[in-house]
């Protein structure tokens, strides 16, 4: 009843600002949900009851009504919502004068009840996908009987396929200064359905902790999967275009693994977050994120690196992190590794001398005992710089508790 009444009293006021007869709306029990005059909700307006038993406008004179409690002249019409009649307007006025807007008014306030009803369905439907991610996101120890519980109510099939995809709008839902409109923010998701697909039964596609957009895609068979991830990068920039349009310049996409179920789209998500934190280091552009791409998963190995022996390797290569030449050294080992090991070329690139990277290298050598003549070694120190996310002298004293 309290969001019924909160609906009508929208739509009249939308309604009172073309109007300028005061109206008011009544329920199927004859009970005032909305009005001009809000001191008259909640009263019981019987006539009311008249108007929907015969399904026929009545006019009500200023002779009928005067003697009648709560009644005041004018006309009152049926209102009809998915063919059912659901309520009463009421028009306030002399008959004669309001009579001819009643049927306009009528039609209108049927149409602005179905978009605030419409309104709220979308908004309980958006916030029951958003606890449901919650669910799948962050829950622990997902509980089988409440997640088939879950998708009873969404009419999800819990036992397919599926992916997650994360659109990442880092605008805070800040468009300029203000924030992002409903209307704005309907559109970006109407974006996101049309780009990737969105099945309106299978697959979820919502917001999620504001400056995120979440899709939870099914994925039925193989080539499906196939043509999806064929398609994604594609798909991923038309979306960054379209959302262009809108102002929104800097968002990112990421897609995680595809999982045997919707359980575990929850380790998807994790690895989606991953390839932002990843792309972002990476400076890629676009920022389209996905694990088929060779820059990012050359980007991921280095992070990969088995703790145990990623503190054995710093311990080795310690008197290089301490080297007085250290930046210099490491920043001409770096150019001949970019450089397939093609001496000549790497110093071309940082414009020395071929005998100076030579000798550079060569200290490298002397103070590490690695042969950088040979890839194995190259990529050994390779790997361990790039693992290496902060200042490299912090990151040795953390690990080596050296001071």
């Amino acid at each position: 009843m309290e969001d019924l009444v909160q609906i009508a009293q929208r739509v009249v006021k939308k309604t009172s600002e073309i109007l300028s007869f005061p109206i008011s709306v009544s329920d199927d029990k004859g009970y005032i949900i909305g009005c001009t005059n809000r001191s008259r909700i909640g009263m019981h307006h019987q006539p009311s009851i008249e108007v929907i038993k015969k399904n026929a406008a009545i006019v009500f004179e200023p002779e009928m009504v005067r003697h009648m409690e709560n009644v005041l002249p004018g006309i009152a019409v049926p209102l009809v919502f998915d063919e059912k009649t659901i309520g009463v307007l009421g028009i306030i006025g002399q008959p004669n004068e309001v009579k001819p807007y009643a049927k306009l008014v009528k039609r209108y306030v049927e149409m602005t009840w179905q978009e605030s009803f419409r309104s709220e369905i979308e908004d309980l439907k958006a916030k029951t996908h958003e606890n449901f991610l919650q669910f799948l996101l962050f829950e622990q120890h997902i509980d089988w009987k409440r997640l088939q519980h879950y998708c009873n109510i969404l009419g999800i099939d819990c036992s397919i396929n599926r992916i997650c995809i994360v659109i990442d709008l880092q605008v805070n839902m800040l468009f300029g200064n203000r924030l992002l409109t409903r209307d704005i923010r309907q559109k970006l998701l109407d974006c996101v359905g049309e780009v990737f697909l969105i099945d309106a039964v299978q697959d979820i596609c919502s917001y999620f902790k504001a400056e995120q957009i979440i899709v939870v895609k099914a994925i039925d068979n193989n080539n499906m999967y196939s043509d999806f991830i064929d398609k994604y990068e594609s798909r991923a920039k038309d979306l960054l275009r379209l959302f262009s349009s809108y102002q929104i310049e800097d968002a990112a996409i990421a897609v995680g693994d595809l999982k045997p179920t919707i359980m575990d789209i929850g380790d998807s998500y994790r690895q989606a977050l991953r390839l932002f934190e990843v792309g972002e280091k990476a400076a890629m552009s676009p920022k389209v994120y996905s694990y088929r791409n060779w820059e990012l998963l050359t980007s991921l190995v280095p992070h990969c690196i088995d703790k145990e022996i990623h503190e054995k390797l710093m311990e080795c290569l310690k008197p290089l992190f301490l080297h007085e030449d250290f930046e210099v050294l490491v920043r001409d080992f770096i150019h001949y590794c970019q450089n397939n090991l093609n001496i000549s070329k790497a110093a071309r690139e940082l414009f020395i001398h071929r005998n100076t990277l030579i000798y550079r290298l060569k200290k490298i050598e002397s103070i590490t005992s690695l042969n950088l003549d040979t890839f194995e070694h190259c990529m050994v120190l390779f790997l361990t710089l790039r693992s290496l996310t902060c200042n490299i002298p912090s990151q040795l004293n953390e690990n080596l508790n050296y001071s």
